[in-house]
């Protein structure tokens, strides 16, 4: 693996995902079954499944070389994180700023913005 990170090329096999383990233990499990029941058609069917699937699953999970991480410098890991920034909320607009909006919009040809209806059993304002 380490030739083929050398020429820059991805390896042929990456790791086996955990949960791969999910499905193809009980295959496998169900092989030596069929093995001690002296069904040995089922049990080879049985293993080839298991296996395939864990050869399919670890072509997929194979690394790219060209995607590898940055390596983080010890001066940037230092820096502290920076604060999350406060959502400013944007005050209620009067009366008058409500009917200039409502004046441009139908200047510019589209209707005006409506409130949706308020539910049945909700008391307004």
């Amino acid at each position: 693996m380490a030739r083929d990170a050398r020429k820059g090329r991805r390896p042929a096999f990456g790791r086996i995902d955990p949960f791969c383990w999910a499905a193809a233990g009980p295959l496998l499990i169900v092989a030596v079954l069929f093995v001690i029941l002296k069904i040995i058609e089922g049990a080879i069917i049985a293993a080839v499944l298991a296996i395939l699937l864990l050869l399919i699953d670890a072509r997929v999970n194979r690394g790219n070389v060209k995607e590898a991480p940055p390596q983080r410098s010890r001066e940037r890991a230092r820096q502290p994180a920076r604060q999350p920034q406060r959502n400013q909320r944007a005050q209620p607009r009067t009366q008058a700023q409500r009917t200039q909006a409502g004046q441009r919009s139908r200047q510019q040809g589209r209707a005006p913005a409506r409130r949706p209806a308020t539910p049945p059993g909700r008391a307004t304002r």
